[in-house]
Formats: structure tokens, C-alpha cells, sequence
């Protein structure tokens, strides 16, 4: 996975923020999500107060979930700054025994209108990847006000 720029014009200031963030499996436990505070910490120098939640007890994922995960955080929150106009994000990381689910929501504007809304790439991008697991990516305004993106993947069950 390559590095994800992107520019931020928060408080006059244009900054840039790279997301890291390398898969390299379970053995080091390098793995994409566990490296989510290094993106976190980039929004928050850029200006977006953003919150990490995580439930429940972590268990391994495939480097393909992992990463798809991740990237989807990022763009997510990448979304977020670029054009939400929040002033907070959250992340939240809900770990099952065979499942896990990612959500990144702000309390931005939300989106337009359905009839002038169209699909970014960002967006596109996100949904095939979800859709290489065979699962569907959530995307909308929220009842509450700002946006959410919600995705729910299973994890893959090892065979004895």
C-alpha cells in the first residue's frame, strides 16, 4: 500500500497529512489497524479532534481485511477533513469472535441532498474493496447530523 496524501486548509493553514500505515502480517503484529493513532495523530496536527474506540479483544485478521480496514479509516477520515466541515471524527472498532465492523463517523454537515450527491472516487474505491469480501460498504448522513461509514466484515474461520 502506498502512502495517502492529502492537503488540508483548516484555520488558514495548508497542511499536509500522509497516512502511513503498512500491513507486514501477524508475526510482528505490525498490522494496519494497530497502527491507526500514527493517521489519528496526523488529522489532529491538521486541525480534526478525532476519537478511537475499540470493543471487544482483537483477533488476527487476514492482511487483505487488515489493510482494507485501514484504508477505509483513512478515507473515511480523509473525507472527513476534506470536505465535512466537523469539527470531531470517531472511530470505532468493534472486534466479534468471528467478525469486525469499522465505523468512522463526524459531525460535519453531513452530505447534499440525493439529487446532487454523486460518488466521489474515494468512495468507489471503498466500496470494491468491501465488495471483494462479498459485503456492502454503508455510507450517508446520520439521523443526528455529520456522516457515517460503516462497514461489517467477517473474519475468515482457519480450518482444522
Amino acid at each position: 500500500m502506498g502512502s495517502e496524501d492529502f492537503q488540508s486548509t483548516r484555520g488558514g493553514e495548508q497542511e499536509r497529512v500522509v497516512g502511513e500505515g503498512h500491513a507486514q502480517g501477524r508475526e510482528g503484529m505490525e498490522w494496519c489497524l494497530g497502527q491507526l493513532s500514527g493517521l489519528l495523530d496526523q488529522l489532529r496536527t491538521a486541525g480534526l479532534p478525532v476519537d478511537l474506540t475499540i470493543e471487544g479483544t482483537p483477533e488476527p485478521l487476514t492482511t487483505s481485511i487488515d489493510l482494507t480496514l485501514h484504508r477505509i479509516v483513512q478515507e473515511g477520515l480523509t473525507n472527513t477533513l476534506k470536505h465535512a466541515s466537523a469539527t470531531h471524527a470517531e472511530v470505532v472498532i468493534c472486534n466479534g469472535a468471528r467478525d469486525i465492523t469499522v465505523e468512522v463517523t463526524d459531525d460535519g454537515r453531513g452530505a447534499a441532498p440525493a439529487a446532487e450527491r454523486s460518488e466521489g472516487t474515494g468512495t468507489i474505491g471503498m466500496r470494491e474493496r468491501v465488495a471483494l469480501f462479498g459485503r456492502e460498504l454503508r455510507v450517508g448522513p446520520r439521523p443526528q447530523g455529520g456522516y457515517a461509514v460503516r462497514v461489517w466484515l467477517p473474519i475468515p474461520v482457519e480450518e482444522s
